[in-house]
């Protein structure tokens, strides 16, 4: 028959009851939370000789007799204990904010899905369809307009003449106040006399390293073109790009 010793303490007393239970039960929820005191699960560990599904009811034990020793030591069991609700707490918090991320994905999605909708509404509806339209219209009008402009750089238009007739016809055009160019025949006369006072109403163009004085008279007030030689009108026939 056993007798109760009555020189113990009531802290021993407590450890033999209700407490080691929460001793043990603070220990695995450690565990299941990742909270690992790492020296004794490595002591645990070697004292399993290495079997890991050993390991965990050894760490379990060497934990339990760890907390013992620190309640023995004056360490209040209240305050070993408490840690199961602040570990609580945490996950309560884990938890909480787990449930807020999802409501707010869902709440993204939702509002993405509203906003597609919305779009695809918008992209079907009379107004976008005419404004599309403006845009094309638009779009097309300035590419016409820096076409032209740029065809009108490279190839502007220039004054052209119909010179002589029958056989002898040939096109012929002003390209500027120092060439006439004959697109029949290729060849070029130049501005000789611009600056000539004699000549202040008129611009004569002679043909290059011409022995027999052929070229061509503008006259400018009334910007009419004539051949030198033979001397002979020619007919303006509009403007041209060429």
């Amino acid at each position: 028959m056993k007798f109760k010793n009555p020189w113990i303490s009531a802290t021993e007393r407590l450890l033999t009851k209700d407490a080691e239970h929460a001793l043990y039960e603070k220990a695995a929820n450690d565990i299941e939370s990742s909270i690992i005191h790492k020296g004794i699960w490595t002591k645990a560990f070697s004292l399993t000789n290495g079997d890991e599904k050993k390991q965990k009811a050894k760490y379990i034990e060497l934990m339990v007799e760890y907390y013992k020793d620190l309640i023995l030591a004056g360490e209040e069991l209240e305050n070993i204990i408490k840690r199961k609700d602040e570990i609580q707490r945490q996950e309560d918090i884990k938890t909480s904010e787990k449930k807020s991320r999802e409501a707010r994905r869902i709440e993204d999605e939702e509002s993405w899905e509203k906003a597609r909708k919305k779009r695809k509404q918008y992209l079907n509806s009379p107004a976008y369809k005419e404004k599309r339209k403006k845009i094309v219209v638009t779009s097309i009008f300035l590419f016409s307009a820096a076409l032209l402009f740029f065809l009108n750089l490279v190839f502007p238009k220039k004054m052209t003449y119909e010179c002589g007739s029958g056989e002898t016809k040939e096109i012929v055009i002003i390209e500027s106040d120092f060439t006439v160019r004959n697109k029949t025949t290729g060849r070029n006369s130049y501005n000789m006399l611009l600056d000539e006072e004699d000549y202040s109403n008129f611009i004569v163009y002679i043909l290059w390293q011409s022995t027999s004085g052929e070229g061509y008279m503008y006259k400018k007030d009334t910007k009419e073109l004539g051949q030198l030689e033979p001397k002979q009108l020619c007919r303006f026939i509009g403007e041209k790009r060429f």
